[in-house]
């Protein structure tokens, strides 16, 4: 299941690699509602370099924290429905939403799209929500629910900042600032809980430390401030779409498995 991007990606390219058959299979993309197609053109990039090579580093970055933490909170279960939902559900959303906004909104010049990056946006989502199951199963938390609003409120804090928005929502501050006083007690034992994993197992303390600052900075790339790239739009709807249902659909299964 890991690998199985690298080999779609290699395959299709291969399929595709003349700009022109390439050109042909996007342009046809948003114009018709064709599963099949839309599938393909998920494992095309535009380059190496600039696209694929970002999404498959990003892809196993995201995989492998979000593995580690299930797989320490025992949720292998949780973890492998949720890999399988974002492959093959989250697509078959993501693409008749496209075909609409498209077609009302942008009527039909709307630019193409390629690559699995709405994907690995349902991945960075998943991440916290791995933390958060793992801390509850090593009883760090009592619950999720107002740790995982805090994480919520925090990231969509980051929205404006890369827009580069005059103000930042007021609202969205004050709303954090009680999130986190409310949390006061988790932080609390979170903060004991790493000091106490820095002494008795670094590489824990290693992973969780590095899976924090790789969590806010997948959501800083998922929303690039350029837009379009080369002949392509970079596709904010399913980066959106991907996320939220990552860190929401994740965590209702979560509660259910619970």
């Amino acid at each position: 299941m890991y690998s199985m991007p690298v080999w779609l990606n290699a395959i299709f390219n291969a399929k595709h690699r003349q700009k022109s058959a390439k050109k042909k299979l996007l342009n046809g993309l948003l114009s018709e509602f064709n599963i099949p197609t839309f599938y393909t053109a998920i494992f095309i990039h535009e380059d190496f370099s600039n696209h694929f090579l970002p999404n498959i580093i990003a892809y196993y970055l995201y995989t492998s924290l979000s593995y580690c933490f299930s797989k320490l909170s025992r949720k292998n279960i949780w973890f492998t429905i949720n890999l399988y939902i974002f492959f093959l559900i989250l697509p078959s959303i993501a693409y008749p939403l496209l075909i609409c906004i498209n077609k009302f909104y942008f009527h039909d010049k709307l630019p193409p799209s390629c690559g699995f990056s709405g994907i690995i946006s349902a991945l960075i989502g998943l991440t916290p929500i791995s933390i958060l199951a793992y801390l509850k199963n090593s009883k760090v938390l009592k619950q999720i629910d107002k740790p995982l609003i805090s994480i919520f409120l925090a990231s969509i804090l980051l929205i404006p900042y890369i827009y580069r928005q005059p103000f930042i929502p007021i609202t969205i501050i004050f709303l954090l600032i009680i999130s986190i006083w409310i949390n006061r007690e988790n932080l609390k034992a979170f903060y004991k809980h790493i000091k106490k994993t820095a002494i008795q197992n670094f590489g824990l303390f290693f992973l969780t430390i590095l899976s924090i600052p790789s969590y806010f900075i997948g959501i800083l790339g998922m929303f690039p401030t350029q837009i379009v790239y080369k002949s392509s739009i970079i596709d904010i709807i399913s980066h959106y779409l991907g996320w939220i249902i990552g860190f929401f659909l994740s965590y209702v299964l979560l509660k259910i498995d619970n």
